[in-house]
């Protein structure tokens, strides 16, 4: 059989399709006669990692085909020879509260286990910027975050990747705090996920990894700006699905109420780590 899987948009939306859609899934699913040509319609120019290490990658034809829009869409999909985007097929059914297995690369792992050790289950990730710069937390917040979290006995760990889109996360490429890990640029996009399905939760801005805290269901402390308000929360939109979670503690940076949320989400995160501990020890 030959299947059809496509992913697009930014990276939190190919995160998104992945959970609700069962696509990525079932290409794990892939057999002895069976192959998917795969299509990537996205400006993030590393979402195509997160099946270069995938167990069936050999039964894969994956093309990373940039990004368009809407109005695009039809000429666009007859210059690369793309079926319908309704022609994508489901590979298997499958329990929709399960996450996605990543496959970070032997590199990503290699850098986990000599950065973090067995420090994993203090660790907090940190990611602060986004594909868009006026969502990035501003820097002064992003340094008194990380003293915060260090002093609460955590260990935070800057992910993220620069690429030329409005020079995204160029700030911190360099510029990460004292007492805390510099990942960015180190580990790839399922090395990401796998990290943040390992940790405790995050520090981040509206990103791709809010976005996969949310559908992990990890604590995360989410700032933004008021124009993410207005375009997404206002009225709730799939950009704002995980906002009312329990262990979702969310402000506008601009708001000097910042810190009683990240107060709240230390506070969330020593109390589950105290509990993990409990039940680890019976």
């Amino acid at each position: 059989m030959r299947y059809y899987a496509e992913f697009g948009g930014g990276l939190g939306d190919v995160f998104q399709q992945m959970f609700i859609q069962g696509l990525y899934a079932g290409l794990l699913h892939l057999g002895a006669d069976d192959s998917a040509e795969v299509a990537i319609i996205s400006h993030n120019p590393h979402v195509k990692e997160l099946f270069e290490w995938h167990p069936k990658r050999s039964r894969m034809s994956v093309r990373n085909l940039g990004y368009w829009l809407g109005e695009q869409d039809a000429e666009m999909r007859r210059r690369h020879y793309l079926p319908p985007y309704s022609a994508a097929k489901p590979m298997v059914l499958r329990d929709m509260t399960t996450a996605p297995v990543f496959y970070p690369s032997l590199e990503d792992l290699e850098v986990l286990r000599s950065e973090l050790g067995t420090d994993h289950h203090r660790a907090v990730v940190f990611s602060p910027c986004a594909g868009l710069p006026d969502r990035d937390i501003p820097a002064p917040i992003v340094e008194k975050l990380a003293l915060m979290t260090v002093e609460a006995g955590f260990v935070p760990v800057f992910v993220g990747r620069t690429y030329d889109r409005f020079e995204r996360g160029e700030r911190w490429r360099s510029g990460v705090p004292d007492g805390c890990v510099n990942l960015i640029d180190r580990l790839s996009v399922p090395g990401v996920a796998a990290l943040a399905q390992a940790t405790l939760g995050s520090v981040c801005c509206h990103s791709a990894v809010s976005m996969l805290g949310w559908y992990l269901r990890k604590p995360q402390l989410l700032l933004y700006p008021q124009s993410v308000v207005e375009r997404h929360f206002t009225n709730r939109d799939q950009w704002s699905f995980g906002l009312s979670f329990q262990e979702c503690f969310h402000e506008c940076f601009e708001e000097a109420t910042w810190e009683v949320q990240a107060d709240a989400f230390l506070d969330f995160l020593t109390q589950r780590s105290a509990t993990t501990k409990k039940e680890t020890a019976h």
